[in-house]
């Protein structure tokens, strides 16, 4: 399958679930959600490979790999994405405490989030993820597939009129 500006594992999947059953709550059903997935699924063990490198065994909070900016209601989850620079942004959020979880939710919205030295930002033209059950991810802000995932970037594979 393809995805044009997400691809997404751990907290960012089941976060985004709840907020669609919660859509009571509006614009702070996804705040409410990563809480949610905060407190009660903090962490998922995977496997996960950049740019054909070493794999990197660990255990995740999330991995998500972006072609934009915003992702969610106004988040700025990729704030140095540039739709046709050829790269993905890569955000990852290794096993930390939950309060370092909430900060980082808290200064998403400015993507300041980045600044935080257990948030790994970087850039890449491909990812995967391994793990030892199937787990779900987030395409485009739709639960759909699972893991084992590889993404790969196809630059220029869009034309915006």
């Amino acid at each position: 399958g393809y995805a044009f500006n997400l691809a997404a594992f751990g907290i960012m999947v089941g976060a985004n679930q709840k907020a669609e059953r919660w859509r009571l709550l509006k614009g702070k059903r996804y705040d409410a959600a990563a809480l949610w997935e905060i407190v009660f699924h903090r962490h998922y063990t995977a496997t996960l490979t950049i740019d054909e490198g070493d794999p990197m065994p660990d255990d995740y909070c999330l991995v998500a790999g972006l072609n934009t900016v915003h992702t969610g209601l106004g988040m700025r989850a990729a704030p140095h994405a540039e739709l046709a620079d050829g790269k993905l942004d890569l955000v990852i959020i290794r096993q930390v405490r939950r309060h370092h979880l909430v900060g980082m939710l808290r200064n998403i919205y400015r993507g300041t989030h980045i600044d935080d030295p257990r948030c790994e930002y970087l850039q890449a033209t491909s990812f995967s993820i391994d793990t030892d059950t199937p787990s779900p991810l987030n395409i485009d802000g739709e639960t759909r597939g699972t893991t084992p995932v590889g993404v790969r970037l196809l630059p220029a594979r869009v034309q915006l009129l």
